[in-house]
């Protein structure tokens, strides 16, 4: 999270059994966009689900996003059971 409050991501990978996730994070009004809560006092828009938040923030700082989406063979298929994964950040530099 930290580099795109920083506004080092090029591209966002995230999975998207995210948005079947409980986890939420602050939307905040200004840079930097997302956090868990609001330390930096911009003012928070509110609590929403993770993947949102950082969809948002990813797009608020001209970063490409991309959802990792199950493959199926047959439409009726049932989805594999796995671990959601963390999202994938792929930086515009080489972290500090």
């Amino acid at each position: 999270m930290t580099a795109l409050q920083e506004a080092a991501v090029d591209t966002l990978v995230l999975d998207e059994r995210l948005w079947d996730d409980d986890r939420t994070l602050d939307a905040l009004a200004d840079v930097p966009w997302v956090d868990d809560g609001d330390r930096l006092g911009v003012g928070s828009l509110g609590r929403i689900p993770a993947a949102d938040a950082l969809a948002r923030a990813a797009l608020l700082t001209d970063a490409r996003v991309l959802v990792e989406q199950d493959d199926f063979e047959e439409p009726d298929e049932e989805r594999e059971q796995r671990a959601t994964r963390e999202p994938l950040a792929v930086l515009r530099w080489p972290a500090a």
